[in-house]
C-alpha cells in the first residue's frame, strides 16, 4: 500500500479556493464589497509573501470569519465546486491522483484552507483521508476561535500519525505541493513532485533531487 498526499490550494487545485469561493460570495451577494475587501487584501500580500500562512489566516478569522455562521458558507459550497471545480483543476496532478486509485493506493488531502470546503472537494475527487483548517462554533453555529490551523508543521504531523496507523514507511508516501511551507511535510515523503514550486520550494527540490511538473 502506498500513500498519495496532496496539497490543495495551487496543487491539486488551480489557484487558492478559499480566495475563489469567497469572490464567489461577493458575486452571489452574500457579502458585500467592504466585507469582502480586507481578506483580499491579506491574500495579495500573502501571495507577495509579507504574510506568513499563518498570519494569513489568523487575520482573515479576525477580520471576516468570526461570529458568522458556518451554514451561510456550507449553503453555497455545492454550487460554487458545480461551477467551479472541474475547470480549476489541475489536469497533470489529478491524473496521478485517478491512477492511484485505480491501482488501489490510498490518498490523503492536507490544506490549510477551510474544512468546510476542502471536505466536499475530497468527497467530489474520492479522496479518502483530509485535514484542513477546522474551527469552533458556540450555541448559535457561529465561528469562534480556531480548532487547528493546518500548515507546514501541522501537516508533517497528521501525516506521520496517518502513516504510522496505516503501518507505512517513508518510500510508500509520495507527496504534491507548489509551497515552501510544506517542506515538512514533504520531507516525509519518499518520492515528491513539485507542482510549479515557488522560489524557495524550487531550490529545495534541486538540494534533495525531487521531480518537478
Amino acid at each position: 500500500m502506498k500513500l498519495f498526499v496532496f496539497d490543495l490550494d495551487n496543487t491539486l487545485y488551480k489557484g487558492n479556493c478559499s480566495l475563489l469561493f469567497f469572490k464567489f460570495l461577493f458575486k452571489k451577494r452574500v457579502f458585500g464589497f467592504f466585507s469582502l475587501f480586507l481578506p483580499a487584501l491579506f491574500f495579495l500580500r500573502y501571495q507577495i509573501g509579507l504574510l506568513s500562512v499563518l498570519d494569513l489566516h489568523k487575520k482573515i478569522f479576525k477580520n471576516f470569519l468570526s461570529g458568522k455562521n458556518l451554514q451561510v458558507f456550507q449553503a453555497h459550497v455545492s454550487e460554487f465546486l458545480d461551477l467551479y471545480l472541474m475547470a480549476s483543476l489541475n489536469t497533470q496532478v489529478i491524473q496521478h491522483l485517478k491512477e492511484s486509485q485505480l491501482q488501489g493506493e490510498a490518498s490523503l488531502l492536507l490544506s490549510s484552507s477551510p474544512e468546510f470546503l476542502v471536505r466536499p472537494i475530497a468527497e467530489r475527487l474520492n479522496i479518502q483521508m483530509i485535514q484542513a483548517t477546522e474551527y469552533v462554533k458556540n450555541d448559535l453555529n457561529q465561528l469562534s476561535e480556531f480548532s487547528i490551523i493546518i500548515h507546514g508543521e501541522e501537516k508533517a504531523k497528521f501525516l506521520q500519525k496517518i502513516a504510522q496507523k496505516m503501518d507505512l514507511k517513508k518510500e510508500d508516501l509520495i507527496g504534491y505541493s507548489d509551497s515552501y511551507d510544506d517542506l515538512p511535510f514533504l520531507k516525509n515523503c519518499g518520492t515528491v513532485y513539485l507542482v510549479n514550486p515557488d522560489r524557495k520550494l524550487k531550490a529545495a527540490g534541486l538540494k534533495y533531487g525531487w521531480k518537478t511538473m
